[in-house]
């Protein structure tokens, strides 16, 4: 995902809810007032006196073509596009309301604010008429969505429901989903699980039969948003954090530091997001944040799928080995780093590296030979050295390899091939002879036995010879 766009200082007051509507985005505030933005500029282009109180939700009904507001004032506006947004009826429900959910199945708005999810249909796309209640919470409903006609709901009475709504049956009761109250819901709908964020900082995966598959720790605050991205198949957390918090759907791995220009860099360490929304219909997430911003990420097919971090010194070379399924960096660390392929990892994301040892200076250069499956590094030490993941000469008396390969099995004789990741064997060292005349091969160890070679005639006979 990348950046498209930033407002700033969308409001005079905090941003509380954000929705698309008709080819505009909009936002509401805790200025009681809606502000109707241009969906490809964001530009401002409207501000609208909404409620007596602050916008706490919006939600479209775009069967309808209608979009609602709330307000913690307890009323519900019903506003149509007209030559212009207008108001064509007011409802007043004598409760704060928190959330607003539109069930396109059963065509009726959800409104939430105590411990029942109230229901209302749309009549002659205008006025709003009680359609009866659902009371499956004994404490504040703080969340509430639908899923293929099913309502799921999660309260500060710290249970998940799951609801037919036509019946008014509990498919799914999770009692204790947390030790404190849900405060939001997301449902992955690529695997038919439920995510759930709380008061006590931690995220929950859970199955459709209600058991808990994982459990993300070590947040720093509330959860207060919680998306997911279809797109990326990653789930996006919101806690009072300097930046969402990214995690791969599947394996439930903490991928955020692998994707890159999520955050703007102004002001970067002042903000802290905490509403998070994702619009199906543009495949778009937005987020907002205590410095008044609304942040609309997009999908980009020419951005990278991960970042990976090397350390300090910037990498000078790479390669890769199509038989090995992986690739390698070198640098100015004096590193040989190997990068395990994402086919053998549980996501896209992270990429398992091993450091190897051998050089004592920069690595300016890698190569890999895919005949004799080695990899050549070489270095400001002066150094080139060969990599193999298996030796050379597989018998001592088979000269069929080159003479370069006699040398690196003394290199590795006795050691044998290694079965851990990085399963090379220790290097062999050539350096350039002194005269010039050609390379002086040098074991990477010393101490390590060598291979006995068939005895060379002496200078004299050679030149009879």
């Amino acid at each position: 995902m990348e950046i498209r766009g930033v407002i700033r200082d969308a409001h005079s007051v905090a941003v509380l809810c954000v929705a698309i509507f008709n080819g505009r985005l909009y936002t509401g505030g805790d200025d009681s007032i809606i502000r109707v933005w241009d969906y490809d500029t964001l530009k401002l282009y409207k501000s609208l006196p909404a409620h007596n109180g602050p916008v706490t939700c919006l939600e479209t009904g775009k069967e309808c073509k209608t979009l609602f507001s709330a307000s913690s004032d307890g009323t519900i506006n019903v506003w149509i596009w007209n030559s212009g947004l207008k108001i064509v009826s007011v409802t007043k429900t004598l409760i704060p309301i928190s959330c607003l959910c539109w069930s396109s199945a059963r065509r009726v708005l959800l409104v939430t604010g105590k411990e029942s999810i109230l229901m209302f249909s749309l009549q002659d796309g205008k006025k709003l008429v009680p359609a009866g209640k659902l009371d499956h919470h004994s404490d504040i409903v703080t969340s509430v969505m639908v899923h293929e006609g099913k309502i799921l709901s999660g309260s500060h009475d710290r249970s998940i429901h799951v609801v037919d709504p036509a019946t008014g049956r509990s498919l799914l009761k999770i009692p204790r989903a947390h030790k404190a109250g849900v405060s939001a819901l997301a449902y992955d709908t690529d695997t038919d699980t439920i995510t759930s964020g709380s008061y006590d900082q931690r995220v929950k995966v859970w199955s459709k039969d209600g058991v808990c598959m994982h459990e993300l720790k070590g947040l720093s605050d509330t959860v207060t948003g919680l998306e997911y991205n279809p797109v990326t198949k990653t789930i996006w957390v919101a806690a009072n954090s300097p930046q969402p918090l990214i995690f791969d759907a599947a394996s439930v791995i903490n991928v955020t530091e692998y994707v890159s220009g999520v955050v703007p860099a102004h002001r970067a360490e002042m903000r802290l997001f905490q509403k998070l929304y994702w619009f199906q219909e543009t495949q778009e997430m937005m987020g907002t944040t205590n410095l008044r911003e609304v942040i609309v990420w997009r999908w980009s097919p020419t951005r990278p799928v991960t970042t990976l971090h090397v350390g300090d010194l910037p990498p000078e070379a790479l390669c890769y080995s199509p038989s090995m399924l992986q690739f390698f960096s070198v640098g100015g660390d004096n590193l040989l780093r190997v990068w395990d392929p994402p086919s053998q990892k549980p996501n896209e994301f992270v990429y398992n590296q091993k450091p190897l040892g051998g050089h004592t200076a920069p690595i300016h250069c890698v190569a890999f030979d895919p005949e004799l499956d080695v990899l050549i590094t070489g270095s400001s030490d002066t150094t080139v050295k060969i990599w193999s993941y298996v030796p050379l000469i597989k018998e001592p008396g088979d000269r069929a390899d080159s003479a370069v390969a006699a040398v690196s099995l003394s290199s590795a004789s006795g050691a044998g091939p290694s079965r851990e990741h990085s399963s090379f064997l220790p290097p062999i060292a050539t350096r350039p002879s002194s005269t010039g005349a050609g390379v002086t091969a040098q074991p990477a160890d010393a101490s390590e036995p060598q291979p006995s070679l068939p005895p060379q005639p002496p200078p004299q006979q050679q030149q009879q010879q």
